[in-house]
């Protein structure tokens, strides 16, 4: 334990998995048993209240120590595999690292030792190659060498980190909230700082009451209109659906806020209170990486320049995600349970946007652009006056 929390593995192989789906060169940030241990495992293995706990880890993805194989780049994971260094940290022994696997992960296809019931057991680590991935063998030894990451039979078993301080950060005195219905009301007063309802998104996670109210930070009232930024995480969106060189214009996150998020979220009457916005899509100045074409958006998100002119500092820049956008796959950071959310800017070259963390601060380098695990902040401008 440390830093008030508690690293954990599972006692037992829950599942057989491949470390990746497809025989060929692979690392554990792109790997399909990352993707699963933070997708689909984290969503059904651990109640609301239990994914409040997980920590979100820095995972350090070291070479191979023995035959130099690249680890790939550094990840932030909720659930994930030891590596090899790990593997002998944590263990007395090789006797302690021999891993008994369940009766569902055997009948799902988990190889086992007639001579002794254990199992082989994937760690994240490369091995000797870049298609292979490293492992403890079903008696507890290393192997650096490795297994082709497209072998079956091999056990899941998932870490994580567990936090151990659970109190609340919510705020103690919640704004009040004014409930926006035609343009008339935008006209009684709202001005910069207010928090507004308007239109409706899931966000409780239990699908079968309907969705809630999206709560709306007023940023600025100027020309007709107020510019306004959802109070939570509303969703998990990659950037791009791809890593790929993409800008604001060609993403497929500007696509669903004003495809499917802007017909879903909204009624007839509110859509007709959403302006066009003209955005102006700029270049990244510290790298000069190219910001795109300008467009014409009904709902998107803030940039650079709005993130640090509309907030006072890194403490209001700071986004709880909701609890739908937490199973979606939004990561949160376990020592304040906040989430790091998108901006429409470039980062540091043409495969990044920008961000800001989950403390406030803004990432200017920017994350890969198909990261799935932060959160969607919409940003609009509702109408004021008829």
């Amino acid at each position: 334990m440390s830093d008030g929390s508690a690293l954990v593995t599972s006692r037992y192989g829950l599942d057989a998995k491949r470390y990746h789906e497809q025989e060929g060169s692979v690392s554990w940030e792109t790997s399909t048993i990352r993707a699963w241990l933070n997708g689909e495992f984290y969503a059904s293995a651990f109640s609301e209240e239990e994914r409040r706990l997980i920590e979100l880890s820095e995972v350090k993805n070291t070479d191979n120590p023995e035959y130099g194989t690249n680890g790939g780049n550094d990840t932030r994971d909720r659930v994930f595999l030891l590596s090899l260094d790990e593997a002998e940290r944590y263990f007395a022994d090789d006797d302690a690292r021999r891993l008994k696997p369940t009766d569902y992960a055997v009948a799902l296809g988990v190889r086992v030792n007639s001579d002794n019931g254990n199992a082989w057991w994937w760690l994240r680590s490369p091995g000797i190659y870049d298609r292979d991935a490293a492992g403890i063998s079903s008696y507890g030894s290393f192997s650096s060498t490795g297994n082709n990451v497209g072998i079956y039979g091999i056990a899941v078993r998932p870490a994580l980190r567990i936090r151990l301080d659970s109190n609340s950060t919510e705020p103690e005195n919640p704004p009040s909230i004014t409930s926006i219905s035609d343009a008339s009301d935008m006209d009684a007063g709202v001005s910069a700082g207010d928090t507004i309802e308007f239109g409706r998104y899931e966000q409780d996670n239990n699908l079968s009451n309907g969705a809630e109210a999206i709560e709306w930070l007023v940023l600025d009232v100027s020309d007709g209109s107020a510019l306004v930024t959802s109070r939570y995480g509303l969703d998990a969106k990659a950037y791009n659906e791809e890593q790929a060189s993409v800008s604001w214009e060609t993403s497929t996150i500007r696509a669903w806020l004003n495809g499917e998020f802007y017909e879903s979220a909204f009624s007839d009457d509110e859509r007709r209170l959403i302006a066009l916005t003209e955005v102006n899509n700029a270049d990244n100045p510290r790298y000069e990486t190219d910001g795109g074409n300008d467009t014409q958006d009904r709902v998107f998100l803030l940039s650079l320049d709005e993130a640090q002119r509309y907030f006072a500092d890194d403490d209001a820049r700071r986004l709880k995600p909701t609890d739908y956008a937490i199973a979606r796959g939004v990561y949160v950071d376990g020592a304040n349970g906040n989430a790091w959310w998108w901006l429409l800017s470039p980062g540091s070259n043409d495969t990044y946007a920008a961000e800001v963390y989950s403390y406030g601060s803004i990432d200017i380098d920017g994350n890969y652009v198909y990261d799935y695990g932060l959160a969607v902040r919409p940003a609009l401008r509702i109408k004021i006056g008829n």
